[in-house]
């Protein structure tokens, strides 16, 4: 905020003295927020009505009020809602409900803190907490969207800093090499298991289970992905079918675009998997008498809705775990009273298992880049670069072969 001293000559040779204060840009409209005026006692009080504003509208802002604004301000721009709602998530289940047991906060939550008043030691003391009684995964998450929301604040001016840049969560210690600690990525043997399952008899019509899932297995697509796909998108005919991601269905139902601009592509199809979709499209859900269904999804419920992902896993991947062994009880039981099951592997796994299958064969990288639909080469190696064959015998033929090369050149 300032105020300057403005002189303008007229045509006739007198001066004219105006002093124009300047508020800095509105935190709403991003316009510049400007006004004239002929003394300066009066662009001072101007500026001083604006900042008293300021302040009064900081007081009323709690961090957990700053949840909303953050959830709000990201569907304002376009965000999907699986994203936005995840903040919400964040604040309602973590932030909004901690208690703090040492410190100034003690007995109280960070979400019941005005914005203007949190410090660094407030987030220690709240980073506390949330690494005591979190995953280390979790606190991450929920750490970035409390560093984005205290951004959000710094933008409307509900505070000039945020004291997340100061205070970080430590990165996690590091453990053995496991090379599937982040793709849970099933052998050989159960993947033959689950194929096996799977596979439909010749005389036998599909059902939406068994050709989801050989589809997912054939095809390496996110659940999210086939469960958006639409008939058009399918070339079953000839030596050559395939699959085209043009869409995916959020845990709404709501379809949208990819999850990012390599998600849109061009998947081969084996002629087993175009065998088995030709009979499914057969044999799935069609609209009744008078009927009109939106879209023509290759994998509809009974009303031509987008299935369900949680229907799906319980009422499918889950029984499908349990007849072949993959599946323990872990005591629990839900709302209805049925034992809560623990899968061995969850039904993304089928996506890690078409990529294993594929490097097996020999797939390059790059090709599995592509077909996975993966943003970067560096996702793509950094979850299955330890799959590609390397073989220790070979270091000293290998290097045999380079102190040939050489001497060739010279």
């Amino acid at each position: 905020m300032a105020i300057y001293r403005v002189k303008r000559t007229r045509q006739d040779g007198s001066v004219r003295i105006r002093y124009q204060a300047d508020a800095g840009e509105d935190p709403v409209t991003s316009k510049r927020r400007r006004k004239k005026f002929e003394k300066r006692a009066d662009a001072v009080a101007w500026l001083r009505g604006k900042t008293e504003a300021k302040e009064q509208g900081k007081a009323g802002v709690t961090v957990a009020d700053l949840g909303e604004l953050l959830a709000r301000d990201r569907e304002a721009v376009g965000r999907e809602r699986s994203t936005w709602s995840k903040y919400e998530e964040h604040f309602r289940n973590h932030i909004n409900v901690i208690v703090l047991s040492a410190g100034d906060l003690q007995g109280t939550t960070l979400g019941a803190l005005d914005v203007g008043r949190l410090s660094p030691r407030h987030l220690v003391q709240f980073r506390a907490e949330l690494s005591k009684t979190r995953s280390h995964a979790m606190a991450k998450r929920v750490w970035s969207t409390l560093s984005m929301a205290l951004d959000h604040a710094v933008a409307i001016e509900a505070r000039t800093d945020n004291p997340c840049w100061s205070v970080k969560i430590d990165r996690k210690p590091r453990e053995a090499a496991d090379p599937d600690r982040n793709a849970k990525i099933p052998p050989r043997e159960h993947i033959r298991a689950i194929h096996d399952a799977l596979r439909v008899r010749p005389l036998e019509a599909p059902t939406l289970g068994a050709a989801f899932l050989l589809t997912m297995l054939g095809s390496g697509a996110r659940p999210s992905e086939l469960r958006a796909l639409a008939v058009p998108q399918l070339v079953l005919e000839g030596a050559a079918p395939k699959l085209t991601v043009a869409a995916r269905a959020d845990q709404w139902g709501e379809i949208g675009a990819p999850k990012s601009a390599s998600g849109w592509r061009e998947i081969p199809l084996p002629l087993s998997a175009a065998a088995m979709l030709k009979r499914w499209l057969a044999a799935r859900p069609r609209p009744g008498e008078g009927e009109t269904w939106s879209r023509d999804l290759v994998f509809p419920t009974a009303t031509g809705h987008v299935q369900n992902a949680a229907n799906l896993h319980n009422r499918v991947w889950v029984p499908l775990m349990k007849a072949l062994g993959f599946a323990k009880d872990t005591g629990r039981r839900n709302d209805a009273g049925q034992p809560i099951l623990e899968t061995l592997y969850p039904v993304y796994s089928l996506r890690h298992a078409y990529a294993s299958i594929q490097i097996d064969i020999g797939i390059d990288p790059k090709t599995l880049q592509h077909r996975m639909g993966h943003a970067s080469i560096k996702q793509t190696l950094d979850t299955y670069g330890h799959l590609f064959d390397r073989r220790p015998d070979r270091d000293a033929a290998d290097m045999a072969a380079i102190e040939s090369w050489l001497a060739e050149k010279a």
